[in-house]
């Protein structure tokens, strides 16, 4: 088995945005290097004085120098047979790989992250770039940020991991479906590799387990892994980046999955959450009597525990009381419907109240008490959301077998979810398709419909 130990640089931090400028090639036999390779390449482009500064490569230095597809031959038959090895080996990958494919050539080898490898063979450090390593096993590097400087730096400390656990080592990081080609160099091989293939949320975390990103998926494992594509834009590789650990929480079902991440983005404000990071400050309806005895209803916006009501927008809230207007026979002047300047009679104030009082009774009780039942998050678990008249109350997850007949019951197992303005309509959608869940209302306990 040979190796590649390749180190380039580059102008941007993309291909197709970006161009090498410079690629070197240690080819490594398993004990020692056996041959080298190394030249600029003509980037055609205007190199910027940071890059200058970081490598001292200027544009005077690669006029002469030749183009990716002059050179493309020699680097795919030194290439060709070996494992590509590379310190944070996607990026060097990518880069060589998008020349080497615009050049025509096929190549799909395997790769072996040398970040990886020195995190597996000398774990416990805090850092495992390339210049920490350098500093920790003393390995000289009188080039560094030139590709052959640190392509030889890492062969030297590829060839301390191989002292440390033999060749053993170097054979389980290449299985199939170790997650290690394509998972950032930063992010532990162990927590992507614990991911369910089931529904749930999933979280993002930096190095100070501050929230980035909070998502959802059918398949957890299957969605984050989608997340880390090579191909995406600039802020998505900033995004990844950052992520430094994954977290999950089963859920059983896609509608608990999606209430638990509206809940989770509006609780942490992840930095790459954007849809839904505005903080959800539902109406509320309350009653009260005022100086003259009069029964009113006022719609404030918060929290409040005196709340008979709660309404996603102050649009669906006057719709409510419109609706209790005209059904009711109620008059909007007490209710917050419009401003009245006059004097009240104490017989209209009676025949108000006791409409009132009857109407509102009527119309909260209209509203729907209900669980949705579906999976849990194993086979001999089922999972419960309950909505109660009309308002998310929690969720449970509770043995297959055990029934509920009565809310009462659900006082003693539920775990409170906050709903937000949107959850009306996570509701409302998941009613709308086939699910894998059916509703049972307290109404009618025999009720049970498939959704």
């Amino acid at each position: 088995m040979r190796f590649a130990i390749t180190d380039i640089e580059t102008v941007g931090s993309k291909p197709g945005q970006g161009t090498i400028i410079e690629i070197a090639i240690c080819i490594h036999d398993g004990e020692k290097v056996i041959d080298k390779y190394e030249t600029l390449i003509n980037a055609e482009k205007k190199i910027p004085p940071f890059i200058v500064s970081l490598t001292g490569i200027n544009e005077k230095m690669l006029q002469h120098a030749p183009l990716f597809e002059d050179v493309a031959d020699e680097i795919f038959d030194l290439l060709k047979d070996c494992v590509f090895v590379a310190h944070n080996v996607n990026f060097d990958y990518n880069f060589v790989k998008a020349e080497l494919d615009a050049a025509g050539f096929q190549w799909k080898p395997e790769k072996l992250c040398t970040v990886r490898l020195a995190r597996a063979s000398f774990p416990g450090h805090r850092k495992y770039g390339l210049s920490s390593m350098c500093e920790l096993f003393e390995i000289p590097n009188f080039a560094a940020h030139r590709a052959m400087g640190d392509a030889q730096a890492t062969s030297i400390l590829f060839d301390k991991c191989i002292e440390e656990h033999g060749f053993t080592i170097i054979h389980d990081m290449l299985k199939i479906g170790s997650g290690d080609s394509f998972l950032p160099n930063h992010i532990p091989n162990e927590e992507f590799q614990q991911l369910p293939t089931t529904a749930g949320i999933y979280f993002f975390k930096n190095e100070k387990g501050e929230h980035l990103y909070i998502g959802k998926a059918l398949n957890i494992k299957k969605r984050v892994r989608s997340h880390f594509n090579p191909d995406g834009g600039e802020r998505q590789q900033f995004f990844l980046r950052e992520i430094a650990h994954i977290e999950f929480q089963e859920t059983g079902t896609e509608l608990l999955a999606s209430l638990m991440e509206d809940a989770a983005i509006r609780k942490h404000f992840p930095k790459y959450n954007k849809a839904q990071k505005k903080k959800a400050h539902p109406y509320h309806l309350i009653s009260f009597f005022d100086q003259k005895g009069i029964h009113r209803l006022q719609v404030i916006k918060g929290k409040t525990a005196q709340s008979i009501h709660s309404f996603p927008s102050m649009k669906a809230a006057y719709q409510w009381l419109n609706t209790l207007k005209d059904e009711h026979h109620i008059q909007g002047r007490w209710i917050g419907l419009h401003n009245f300047q006059g004097e009240e009679l104490q017989e209209e104030i009676s025949v108000h109240n006791q409409a009132l009082e009857n109407a509102l009774q009527t119309m909260i009780a209209k509203q729907p008490s209900y669980l949705v039942i579906g999976r849990g998050r194993k086979d001999n678990e089922k999972s419960f959301v309950w909505v109660q008249r009309g308002n998310l109350k929690g969720y449970a997850f509770v043995d297959r077998e055990q029934r509920i007949e009565h809310e009462e019951e659900l006082d003693w197992i539920i775990q409170p979810l906050p709903s937000s303005e949107i959850t009306p309509y996570l509701l409302k959608s998941h009613f709308e398709s086939p699910k894998q869940c059916y509703i049972k209302t307290f109404s009618d306990p025999l009720l049970e419909c498939d959704k």
